[in-house]
């Protein structure tokens, strides 16, 4: 499946790369503390976007540390598709959900 979504456009291999790992958790971290910051203040959009972008960067930085990162113009579905072929089961396939 990795190679797949390589040959469709979605990811680009490349060296795991630890130092863009622990920048994209770094980032995360800061998103997901904003993120909760702001559904204190009932500002559930702004939450809602950046605890998005929090999601976007953990998995950037697992692609990074197994050697990938998205493309440019694909990089959102690039990452959400990712994650179901790295996480599968665990994540897709829970009771009452659509598996497609």
């Amino acid at each position: 499946m990795l190679d797949k979504l390589e040959n469709d456009g979605y990811t680009i291999k490349l060296s795991p790369d630890p130092k863009r790992v622990v920048n994209s958790l770094d980032l995360a971290k800061r998103d997901v503390d904003t993120a909760g910051r702001m559904l204190k203040e009932e500002d559930y959009d702004w939450a809602f976007n950046i605890a998005y972008n929090s999601m976007l960067q953990s998995v950037r930085a697992l692609m990074f540390h197994l050697g990938y990162r998205p493309s440019s113009r694909k990089s959102h579905v690039a990452v959400v598709r990712f994650t179901k072929n790295n996480l599968g089961k665990r994540l897709f396939n829970m009771p009452g959900q659509d598996a497609s």
